[in-house]
């Protein structure tokens, strides 16, 4: 999958990057409870890769240290962050998307309110390891730290949508939602060349 993200980046990269440089090639392998999604770019080859690692523990509330097994070196490195998806802050608030106010026909569970990470039945933590890097010299660490803050407001919104979608994905099955992925990234694509016809630029296939 390519992405482009020229309006996901801050002025000064913008200005400083060729176009062809602002495409993203995602590959993606899902194998529930384990995820991995790597994002590169041919432009800057081996100086620029992003790597999300996802694990979802059921009936876990945030208590591992070391949920993807990461070694002693990335440890040291490494920084913690706690994602609320009803409480921490977002971007551009939607009420539809905000699940202190949603509660499913479906599963009746929610609205998640007061401190609903300890008292919430059924739970499941979803940790992901990001990993960041940009290797370009004088750049690297100022863009290494946007790309965590950007991760970090992407997944908050995303498992937002996610808990207060429940009602439109809750008792599919597999087929249904291959079904609804294909649709999705069709649809997406469709979204990606019309972005690319009216930025002037090529939709890379």
């Amino acid at each position: 999958m390519v992405v482009n993200k020229n309006s996901k980046l801050p002025t000064y990269i913008s200005k400083l990057a060729p176009a062809s440089s602002l495409l993203l090639y995602e590959e993606a392998w899902n194998g529930y409870p384990y995820c991995k999604t790597v994002l590169t770019n041919p432009f800057m080859g081996k100086s620029f890769k992003i790597i999300y690692e996802t694990l979802h523990v059921g009936d876990d509330r945030g208590e591992k240290e070391n949920a993807l097994n990461a070694p002693p070196e990335v440890l040291k490195q490494r920084k913690v962050v706690p994602i609320d998806v009803a409480n921490d802050k977002v971007d551009k608030y939607k009420a539809d998307e905000d699940p202190t106010l949603f509660k499913s026909e479906k599963t009746n569970r929610g609205p998640l309110q007061g401190n609903w990470i300890e008292t919430a039945e059924p739970v499941m933590t979803c940790y992901k390891l990001v990993t960041a890097e940009f290797v370009w010299f004088g750049m690297q660490t100022l863009v290494e730290s946007f790309i965590h803050k950007v991760v970090q407001q992407l997944f908050t919104n995303f498992h937002r949508q996610l808990f207060c979608w429940t009602d439109q994905w809750y008792g599919m099955t597999i087929e249904d939602i291959r079904a609804l992925e294909a649709k999705t990234a069709a649809e997406l694509e469709e979204l990606r060349k019309q972005e690319a016809k009216e930025n002037g630029t090529v939709a890379a296939q």
